[in-house]
């Protein structure tokens, strides 16, 4: 952050500032820099540019990027941007001309056309201008770019064709491509590169014959990729046997370039089976690249070794899963093995640490069938691990891959106190073991009960996923204890077990529990339950003190779909404000065959200023026929907010094909729309129309 001047020191001695600005302590010079007032008195102007323009070239880097930010805000652009296009011709001080680059850009727009007449001059600083073009990305540069192409200096050629690269646009890429059948070797290369940065398609009768040079090689394999034809299979799948590393990351990048360009199933098939055909060599250049400095190429060749599916690359992909960049194609690669991964992963896993073997854990129960006893073991063993995620991963995998050995270890995981997220994990494994081996599952919660401090919540899901009606008068019994958590969880666990008239008239009376969370639960649960009867004490329930309680009532009314909540959801969408409204409009748009005054409601919440208000009126408004729910979407494809008017769109979409006034609407507002996100919107809808 800028230091601000220090007020309490009286009135500012400029000299004394500039004079620091010389001193021998870094700090005392950054400080210097942070007291100068803005703006600059003008008879003091010059002096201080000076200072600052010399300051730019420090030997300290934190000055300089202090000196060149203060100097990017200058207010006199006339004055500065000549002095800083100058410094660039200053042999001298590297660092003073790399800081007249930096400010240039950061100055931007402006400076594009001062620069583009020191271009045209030919001076010594023709390279660092096209440096500080190629940052600034304008478009009018590119004319005079072009003609940089053609300079008697190889070095401004080629740094005049990446500039060319970073801004794009046809008459960038048609100038790139000119250069492509020039003599200069180095020229060509510029050009391709910059080329594969803008992802340009060069036809493979162009491309194929500058193969034969070494030079030109890795850039034109990169080059074949984006070439979007099938015919480039074969010379990318030899690149990966390449004798240069990077030609060989070139070939994998440009395979997954047409992988990615291909429409067809059958094609993006052909191209993995070519590149599981490759060759020995091929395959250790990839497990190679797994660790390449660029993460393109690292994408790249994990995603080729999972379609290659060899063995041998296994230690490399999980060392990947370390790898923030790659870590989901690597566990995607390695789960492409199948069942052959398992026995590796294993004794990877005994030796790896902590959040690794999560990793790994993780990805075993996706391996496909499998037997092998060594899994379970590891897994069980892994439940009591210092690292509380590995010991979490373990118990999910377990849900899975577990049978009943793994029943008493996941019981005794659900009573782990240092760390939450294992004994939820425990317990999710256990309610999918519950479904396989319910009559042991059963033994050992019996043995245990419900009422157990610290576990009876989990034994409550458990039971709940299992879904056994022999269950019901246990939880029952547990929604009448006076553990507020096990209350809650035995709501939630007897909604899972379906209809029945001693779980509804239960639930009802748990709405006027004295918890708050419990009465929001037993709401939550009788939605669940999608018992009817439960209506009217929900309606009861819509006026409870407890925000919690009644968003939760709201909801479960809409989902329970029963047109005798129409008018506590009428009262409630037209005086509540927030969450409850949304929820009430939201919920009262889920009942059917109702009337005007609906439409009216939603009409009217329209002008509301919440906006989540508002799109739960429009979704209302799309299960709605007829000219006033077609008014209302046209009024919301024009609202101020961006996420309104993309909802209209997408709610307009459905009504398009076959309805003329929506196409019209939608056509109206992509006319004027300028929101990118809102335009794609629209741009769908029509294309679907």
């Amino acid at each position: 952050m800028r230091e601000q001047p220090d007020m309490d020191r009286g009135p500012l001695d400029f000299a004394d500032v500039l004079r620091r600005l010389s001193s021998s302590e870094e700090e005392e010079r950054r400080r210097a820099l942070g007291e100068l007032p803005e703006p600059i008195p003008p008879e003091l102007a010059d002096a201080t540019l000076v200072e600052l323009i010399r300051t730019m070239g420090d030997a300290s880097w934190r000055v300089r990027k202090e000196a060149v930010a203060r100097v990017a805000r200058w207010s006199d652009l006339g004055t500065l941007i000549p002095r800083l296009i100058a410094c660039l011709a200053d042999g001298n001080n590297v660092g003073l001309r790399n800081s007249a680059i930096e400010a240039l850009i950061a100055i931007g727009k402006p400076a594009v056309a001062p620069m583009l007449d020191a271009l045209a001059g030919r001076g010594d600083e023709q390279k660092f201008i096209i440096e500080a073009l190629a940052g600034i990305r304008d478009p009018r540069a590119v004319p005079s770019l072009a003609r940089c192409l053609e300079d008697e200096d190889e070095n401004v050629r080629a740094v005049a064709a990446e500039a060319l690269g970073y801004i794009g646009g046809g008459e960038a890429e048609l100038a790139l491509r000119r250069r492509l059948t020039s003599a200069d070797l180095i020229g060509r290369l510029a050009a391709l590169e910059s080329l594969n940065r803008l992802k340009a398609a060069i036809s493979l009768e162009d491309l194929v014959p500058m193969l034969s040079q070494p030079v030109l090689r890795r850039a034109v394999l990169e080059s074949i990729g984006y070439s979007g034809e099938m015919a480039a299979l074969p010379y990318l799948v030899i690149g990966l046997n390449e004798r240069v590393r990077g030609a060989r990351e070139a070939a994998a990048v440009a395979l997954l370039a047409l992988h990615d360009s291909r429409s067809s199933e059958e094609d993006k098939r052909h191209i993995e089976g070519a590149v599981c055909n490759a060759a020995v060599e091929g395959t250790q250049g990839l497990i190679s690249a797994v660790s390449a400095e660029t993460p393109v190429v690292r994408r790249a060749a994990v995603v080729l070794l999972g379609w290659g599916q060899w063995p041998d690359a296994l230690p490399r992909l999980v060392d990947a899963l370390r790898d923030e960049e790659v870590r989901s194609l690597a566990a995607r690669a390695i789960v492409a093995l199948g069942a052959r991964a398992v026995a590796p992963l294993v004794e990877i896993a005994q030796e790896a640490g902590g959040s690794l073997r999560a990793e790994i854990f993780d990805i075993l129960p996706k391996l496909g069938p499998f037997v092998d006893g060594r899994v379970a073991s590891l897994l069980v063993s892994a439940l009591d691990d210092e690292d509380p995620d590995a010991a979490s991963a373990a118990a999910r995998a377990l849900g899975d891959l577990g049978g009943k050995e793994a029943i008493p270890p996941l019981f005794a995981a659900l009573e782990h106190d240092l760390d939450p997220g294992v004994p939820q994990a425990a317990a999710q494994a256990l309610a999918k073991l519950a479904r396989r081996y319910y009559d042991e599952v059963r033994l050992l919660i019996g043995a245990r009960g419900l009422e157990k401090v610290g576990i009876g919540v989990f034994l409550c899901s458990i039971l709940g996923s299992a879904g056994r009606d022999t269950d019901r008068p246990v939880l029952l019994g547990a929604l009448k204890t006076g553990d507020v958590a096990l209350r809650r969880a035995a709501a939630m666990a007897l909604g899972k077990l379906g209809p029945a008239s001693d779980a509804r008239e239960a639930l009802c009376y748990a709405l006027a529990d004295e918890d708050p969370a419990v009465r929001a639960t037993a709401a939550q649960a009788l939605g669940i339950l999608g018992d009817r009867g439960a209506v009217p004490a929900l309606v009861g329930a819509a006026g409870d003190d407890e925000a919690l309680v009644r968003i939760a009532v709201v909801r479960t009314l809409g989902a329970l779909g029963d047109n005798r909540a129409a008018p506590t959801l009428r009262t409630l969408a037209r005086n509540e404000q927030g969450a409850i409204a949304m929820h009430a409009v939201e919920s009262l748009g889920h009942l059917v065959g109702l009337g005007q005054e609906d439409e009216e409601i939603f009409l009217r919440v329209l002008a509301k200023p919440d906006p989540e208000i508002v799109k739960a009126a429009v979704r209302a408004l799309g299960t709605r026929e007829g000219e006033a729910a077609m008014s209302g979407l046209r009024q919301a494809l024009d609202h101020p907010r961006w996420d309104v008017r993309q909802l209209a769109a997408h709610v307009l979409a459905v009504r398009a094909p076959h309805n003329p006034t929506a196409r019209e609407a939608l056509r109206a507002r992509a006319r004027e729309e300028k929101d990118p996100l809102v335009r794609e919107a629209l741009d769908a809808a029509l294309a679907g129309a």
